[in-house]
């Protein structure tokens, strides 16, 4: 006859078996809506910068969308700030801010050695920002509305200090210049960035 504790143990690893089989069952589900790569721009700096709540809600303002909720976090270990925002169309953003390389490594660097303004911002900078949306979507909403979106809010928020740009789904990198800025202010994400091509889609660096 099984004891109190092997109850207890039979129940906690039936309970674990299936809180593992819902996890699973979400990621299939997830793969099969299609949610995709992590849809998010990077913002290469030359100095450490933390986003400011003022400052997101202004931007969302002057975009005409609002902001239901806005929780500023920082790691005490790392230093790394966040800002989580969700607006009131459902939609959850999550605002980073990081005081070291975004791309360290030589051999990423070098890959763009044909770019050289890109491969200039790649060397001297020193921290990155991003702004991600959580939950994932699409290829088609990413190509319609998400990644426009993004751009437009990188736009919004852009002080001066910024060397370049990275789009994490397909790996492309676009130096902060009038162009660039321009594009993104327009939502027009391919002007900026250039058209995905499938076969180069990436990450590089410490963080792919």
């Amino acid at each position: 006859m099984p004891t109190p504790v092997n109850v207890i143990f039979i129940f906690a690893a039936a309970l674990a078996a299936a809180l593992l089989g819902v996890w699973h069952a979400r990621r299939r589900a997830a793969r099969r809506r299609g949610t995709g790569p992590l849809r998010s721009l990077v913002i290469l700096r030359p100095c450490p910068e933390e986003w400011s709540a003022d400052a997101i809600r202004g931007a969302l303002t002057r975009l005409g969308t609002v902001p239901n909720t806005i929780d500023e976090r920082e790691d005490p270990r790392t230093g790394a700030s966040f800002v989580r925002v969700e607006l009131v169309d459902g939609r959850r953003l999550l605002f980073i801010g990081v005081g070291s390389a975004y791309v360290a490594d030589p051999a990423a660097i070098a890959a763009y050695a044909g770019n050289a303004r890109v491969r200039a911002a790649l060397s001297t900078h020193t921290a990155w920002s991003s702004i991600d949306l959580l939950g994932g979507c699409s290829d088609a909403d990413a190509a319609a509305t998400v990644m426009p979106f993004l751009g437009q809010l990188v736009a919004a928020l852009n002080d001066g200090t910024a060397l370049a740009f990275h789009r994490r789904d397909t790996g492309a990198f676009a130096v902060a210049e009038a162009r660039t800025l321009s594009a993104l202010e327009r939502g027009d994400i391919d002007s900026a960035f250039g058209r995905p091509n499938r076969a180069r889609q990436g990450t590089v660096g410490t963080l792919a």
